[in-house]
């Protein structure tokens, strides 16, 4: 593999993603149309990184860029700038995995003393630990939001394992998607609703997959209420 696009913008003209130089690393890239594909380097010469996602207007790219000690530690590309996000000097966070259209609000996850929790990063807040629906997880991500940041998407991994359970997080309140449907009356009983992996800009629009009563892994749209 030489390369692969793992987000675009708004409109299509702009791609991210990470592209092999040679076979010793690996950085992120951005391109469009116009200057081709562009190198967004690493915080550490040596070792790699990627962009995983780029807000609606092309102007913040999101992902990781790995720490001398290979940690991949959460990044963002802005005007030709790279900056790490952590919580301090002493508290790196993992990946960045989605940014909202303006680029405003980062999400990720890898965050507390066991990398066990989800983070959400404003310029007003910093970084901030946010929990799901399990007190001690092995692992909580975020992994789409709305344009206002008001629905946030995401998984909770219970235990070390495959299992994941779907959630949504309403103005930061966690919420099980499944328990929710069942609530507001979807029919959604036999199915395992794994990850949201997608939320629109309005934010009444989400989509994942999980296992359905057929025992095979489908997709799955919900418009909210």
């Amino acid at each position: 593999m030489l390369s692969s696009g793992w987000g675009v913008n708004g409109d299509g003209s702009a791609i991210v993603g990470v592209g092999y130089d040679g076979c010793g690393h690996a950085h992120g890239f951005r391109w469009d149309a116009e200057a081709g594909m562009v190198d967004l380097g690493s915080m550490v010469s040596t070792r790699s990184s990627r962009a995983n996602a780029i807000s609606a207007d092309g102007q913040v790219i999101v992902g990781w860029s790995d720490q001398a000690t290979g940690f991949r530690q959460g990044a963002r590309w802005v005007d030709g700038g790279r900056q790490w996000f952590a919580m301090d000097r002493t508290a790196p966070v993992g990946e960045a995995l989605a940014v909202n259209g303006d680029g405003s609000i980062v999400v990720g996850y890898g965050c507390g003393s066991a990398n066990q929790y989800a983070w959400r990063w404003t310029e007003e807040t910093g970084v901030e630990c946010i929990q799901g629906t399990v007190a001690n997880p092995y692992q909580t991500l975020m992994l789409a939001l709305s344009d206002d940041g008001q629905v946030i998407g995401g998984a909770v991994a219970p235990d070390f394992g495959p299992e994941r359970k779907a959630l949504l997080w309403f103005n930061g309140e966690p919420v099980d998607l499944r328990e929710y449907l069942l609530t507001h009356g979807a029919e959604v009983k036999g199915w395992d609703l794994q990850s949201v992996l997608a939320v629109s800009s309005d934010g009444h629009t989400v989509a994942g997959w999980g296992v359905g009563p057929d025992l095979r892994i489908h997709a799955f749209i919900v418009t909210l209420p």
